[in-house]
């Protein structure tokens, strides 16, 4: 008897058991997206085709970046004094998705649309404040330079805090055009063509070497997307900014993903 009341609570056990493995969730990668905006003067960011703009780059990017436990999001602003500026928005998706072996498929259904409207919540949230960063009219003077290279060391550190495994990813809403005196300002020295934009991506990989803090392997199979900030606008260098980012991105590390649009 005492041997057949072990066999039925090893039995009770081992259902329990594959019970709760049932409801533990795959463990997918974290996703982590760091959206830097351009704030400076050169961006209209009261321009309502801007906003348009924003909203059609950002919201397939937030769709498939901002999806499962533990995924975050960071957007930080670009404009003349980009790399002591903090971080404006930090959110990570804390919930894990329902699971089914709790539940019946009518309830469990019902469980996954209420769980991706929080979700789809949460991404229009992140949205919404990443609009009205782009209409704030309040940081003042700093928006008079543009210090992309900068968040070249921002990225750096920014990858160079998580985890192994997590997947990161950075996105520029910009356009692209650094503008401090050091080591040059792209208003005042426009590039004139590709061996141009070559030649300055290779001077300013030796510059950045030298001034900012950049760990090359953190850049290593990093996904990075450029939205310009219009084609209407005047002075817009982006066809020069195409070949130098390009070129600038692959000195740094030729493993990095680049999609500029």
């Amino acid at each position: 008897m005492e041997k057949m009341i072990n066999r039925l609570w090893l039995l009770v056990v081992l259902f329990i058991t594959a019970c709760g493995d049932e409801c533990n969730p795959i463990t997918l990668p974290i996703h982590r997206l760091l959206i830097f905006l351009d704030k400076s003067t050169s961006v209209d960011g009261q321009n309502p085709l801007l906003e348009s703009r924003l909203e059609d780059a950002m919201n397939p990017i937030l769709d498939s970046h901002f999806l499962n436990k533990g995924d975050y999001v960071e957007v930080r602003l670009i404009h003349g004094e980009s790399i002591g500026a903090k971080a404006v928005l930090q959110k990570d998706w804390k919930e894990a998705p329902p699971c089914e072996a709790d539940m019946g498929p009518e309830s469990y259904k019902q469980a996954m649309q209420y769980y991706q409207i929080r979700l789809k919540k949460q991404r229009k949230s992140i949205l919404n404040e990443l609009i009205a960063h782009l209409h704030d009219k309040s940081i003042g003077s700093v928006r008079n330079e543009t210090d992309l290279l900068g968040t070249l060391e921002l990225t750096s550190d920014f990858i160079k805090t998580g985890n192994p495994g997590e997947i990161n990813s950075v996105v520029y809403i910009s356009d692209m055009v650094h503008s401090k005196d050091v080591p040059r300002d792209y208003y005042k020295r426009p590039i004139k063509d590709l061996a141009d934009a070559e030649s300055c991506a290779q001077n300013d990989f030796v510059w950045l070497n030298s001034n900012r803090k950049i760990d090359v392997k953190e850049f290593d199979n990093l996904d990075i997307k450029v939205r310009f900030t219009g084609g209407g606008y005047e002075n817009t260098q982006n066809e020069q900014m195409r070949y130098y980012w390009k070129a600038l991105f692959n000195e740094i590390n030729p493993t990095i993903k680049i999609d500029i649009q």
